[in-house]
């Protein structure tokens, strides 16, 4: 990861943060978001895959393991924090309809910082990835790794913040978790950039 990819990530988690102070964004979409950037994180691994020096049938078959491993834990993971966020807002919205509460996380706000984590991750795949001919030194469980560690960490984390922010009440530590994902997905990169000489990609 070069210096530009690190400010770029940097960048991009500090949208949620921002939007937490300015946007009155709650624990739930700060979630909602994390977990729309570790999807295309994961679609672009997917794509990853195929550029690996490895022969075809490796490669479709660890597509296929790939996808439905990850894919079904990703989406359990997703549907869990839904049923807590429609659960929490028919409290406190009764009279909403289960569009209203679906509409109600894709804001302006919320896509804006979904391009922003797109441009993130397609700088990175683009100039690591591809210009620096890091797939070189890639290998498929690496790229199956990195996904399976990143939604623990985020899933952890965020869930934390959710059970302070609902018991506490506190914008402040909601933004400490927060910043603590970020730390956490740049020191990642970095180790497994400097112990493995490889870029499992966090950002």
């Amino acid at each position: 990861m070069n210096k530009l990819s690190k400010i770029i990530l940097i960048a991009a988690n500090i949208f949620p943060i921002f939007a937490v102070i300015f946007f009155n964004w709650s624990a739930y979409e700060v979630l909602f978001i994390y977990f729309s950037e570790t999807f295309l994180f994961f679609n672009i691994n997917l794509i990853k895959i195929f550029y690996l020096k490895i022969p075809i049938s490796q490669k479709i078959s660890n597509f296929v393991i790939y996808s439905f491993i990850l894919g079904m834990f990703l989406w359990f993971a997703a549907g869990i924090i839904v049923l807590f966020y429609f659960r929490d807002m028919q409290l406190l919205n009764p009279s909403w309809t289960p569009r209203q509460i679906i509409l109600s996380l894709f804001n302006k706000s919320y896509f804006a910082g979904l391009i922003i984590f797109l441009g993130s991750h397609l700088y990175s795949f683009r100039v690591n990835f591809l210009k620096k001919e890091e797939y070189l030194n890639h290998s498929s469980q690496t790229l199956i790794r990195a996904p399976g560690l990143r939604i623990w960490v985020l899933f952890m984390v965020t869930l934390g913040g959710i059970l302070i922010e609902k018991y506490i009440g506190s914008v402040v530590v909601l933004v400490i978790f927060m910043l603590l994902k970020t730390g956490i997905d740049t020191i990642s990169a970095k180790d497994r950039v400097k112990n493995e000489s490889k870029h499992e990609i966090f950002e």
